[in-house]
């Protein structure tokens, strides 16, 4: 398959995950970093629009799978 490199111009949106093990909540790591900025279980922005950026390029990866 030829490799692709494209440019795409306009904002891109990144959702969080519309479910999420709560475990993860509880490593150390994660909890302090949640803390620091008023984030607990009950609040975490599942399925939210959480950040948008500029992708300036981006490079076609196969799907090995299906072949597309």
């Amino acid at each position: 398959m030829k490799h692709v490199v494209g440019q795409h111009l306009d904002p891109i949106a990144i959702q969080a995950g519309k479910t999420m093990d709560i475990g993860y909540c509880e490593c150390p790591l994660i909890k302090k970093a949640l803390q620091k900025y008023g984030i607990g279980n009950a609040n975490l922005p599942m399925g939210l629009v959480i950040a948008t950026a500029k992708l300036v390029e981006y490079h076609w990866v196969p799907n090995q799978l299906n072949g597309h």
